[in-house]
């Protein structure tokens, strides 16, 4: 039986025996059968055997059978590639029961070969700059040719509301372009900024309805716009950095819900083991204080993207960063919403206290704490909702890309969470917390945009990284098609 792996390279023949013992020792497994008229396919994880329906190797069990339309191909003879049924999209997905097919008779005169500059080599490549010393560090390719403004060129570009739904409207076979047909540059992001405009005229609407009434009904709804707002704005921006289009909005918002609950209660699990001295470290706590966050919720977010998300679907760089970014906005969200309730209560119940004690009146007394615990309150949640692009988001989206780095489209396993490159990366987001939660100060808010730069950087850097792996894969699928004219 002749062999042919995913990019359509073509080797063999193998004989029965041959086949069996790889199939005996575990090297190849997830059998699937495809026929047709004049040869019988036998895929095997990412390869494909075929020949003859007699000379299918006695002993292998085929769990699953699905049938294609297939043309010109021989079964005994050396293989040629062939064009395969109509699919001619790439799917974006791991571990499907069929490999994408590329149609190579039409796709490569639709698309350009990507440029060197877009390849893990030249990626890998380092200088003598600060960057490149400190990208050398931690594990990743240093930021080349970014341009912040060819980035947000397209920001306050006319677009209409089809195209916003055509943004949404990803995760699906027929949706997710065919690898071929991506353009490999540095995307041009434009509907989050559309987001952050109007997450601000939901909340100012709130707001001024709230100052115009005081009704108390409106203070939920501004906690949860005023917590939800730039945080979801920030992650529509990784959605459209996911060039894949292999993540459907259902998944985001089951990471940014289900993922930001369990890295929350995580934490706090881990606080309690360490308050009762259960982990045996836990005087680290009394030396670094507010820091130990750090260490602690990060890891704890890791452990949410692992729970939520099943790697071996998802494996390129791009969907952990966006994974990532998502268990993120859930816990910077409500995180954000839990300090604006405890600052609300509390300043409410001072103030009306000690102005009830003051005055005799109650009705006053409390319109006075109503008052001045909403004010707190408000400037929390804008003050929170302005640093929360240059925090926990931006945070989780580099250790999710960490662990991705290594996971590499297998099924995740713990001990992946030993391991050097993915331990070296994630060390990054746990300093960076640990320097904001740290109790000195610079001028402006200094230290804050400065972890906030640090973040993106490394953030804009893994980008690249996920772009020059779609050139990758073109290069592989390419060089397969060249087959065709053999």
């Amino acid at each position: 039986m002749w062999w042919v792996n995913k990019f359509g390279s073509v080797s063999g023949p193998y004989s029965d025996d041959q086949i069996r013992k790889l199939v005996q020792t575990n090297r190849l497994t997830r059998l699937c059968k495809i026929s047709d008229d004049r040869a019988t396919w036998v895929r095997i994880d990412e390869s494909i055997f075929w020949g003859r329906s007699a000379n299918v190797p006695e002993g292998i069990e085929l769990p699953s059978t699905s049938t294609m339309t297939i043309s010109g191909v021989g079964s005994s003879a050396r293989p040629r590639i062939a064009r395969i049924g109509s699919v001619t999209h790439h799917d974006g997905f791991a571990g499907q029961n069929q490999e994408p097919v590329h149609d190579f008779s039409t796709s490569q005169d639709k698309v350009n070969p990507p440029t060197a500059e877009w390849s893990s080599d030249s990626a890998e490549r380092q200088d003598d700059s600060i960057g490149s010393k400190f990208a050398s560090a931690i594990g990743i390719a240093s930021l080349r040719g970014f341009n912040l403004s060819e980035l947000l060129s397209e920001t306050f570009s006319r677009h209409t509301k089809e195209d916003i739904e055509n943004v949404f409207v990803v995760g699906t076979r027929k949706s997710t372009p065919d690898i071929l047909r991506m353009e490999v540059s540095w995307p041009k992001p434009w509907l989050f900024a559309r987001m952050v405009i109007a997450s601000v005229v939901l909340y100012l609407l709130f707001y001024m309805g709230w100052k115009a009434w005081g009704n108390p009904k409106l203070l939920p709804g501004l906690m949860f716009i005023g917590s939800f707002a730039i945080p979801i704005s920030t992650l529509v921006l990784f959605f459209e950095f996911n060039v894949w289009r292999n993540v459907s909005l259902y998944m985001v918002a089951r990471l940014v819900l289900f993922g930001g609950v369990v890295s929350l209660i995580t934490t706090h699990v881990i606080l309690d083991l360490i308050d009762k001295e259960i982990i045996p470290n836990a005087w680290i706590s009394n030396v670094i204080g507010a820091s130990i966050a750090g260490p602690v919720e990060e890891t704890a977010k890791v452990v949410s993207v692992v729970v939520a998300v099943s790697a071996a679907k998802y494996r390129y760089k791009l969907n952990g960063l966006l994974f990532g970014a998502a268990v993120g906005v859930g816990f910077a969200a409500f995180e954000s919403m839990g300090y604006a309730w405890e600052l609300f209560t509390q300043i409410n119940a001072g103030v009306t206290l000690e102005a009830a004690a003051q005055s005799g009146d109650f009705a006053y007394a409390h319109e006075m704490g109503m008052q001045y615990g909403a004010n707190v309150m408000f400037d929390n949640i804008v003050m929170r909702g302005l640093l929360s692009p240059l925090g926990h988001i931006v945070w989780s989206a580099i250790a999710g890309c960490a662990l991705w780095r290594v996971i590499k489209g297998r099924a995740f396993k713990w001990r992946m969470l030993c391991d050097e490159k993915f331990i070296r990366l994630l060390l990054v987001p746990v300093f960076l917390h640990m320097i904001w939660n740290s109790p000195f100060a610079l001028p402006y808010y200094g230290k804050y945009l400065i972890v906030g730069v640090v973040g993106w950087w490394v953030c804009l850097s893994l980008v690249r990284e996920g772009l020059c792996e779609i050139a990758d894969e073109q290069r592989k699928v390419m060089t397969a098609g060249r087959l065709h004219d053999e």
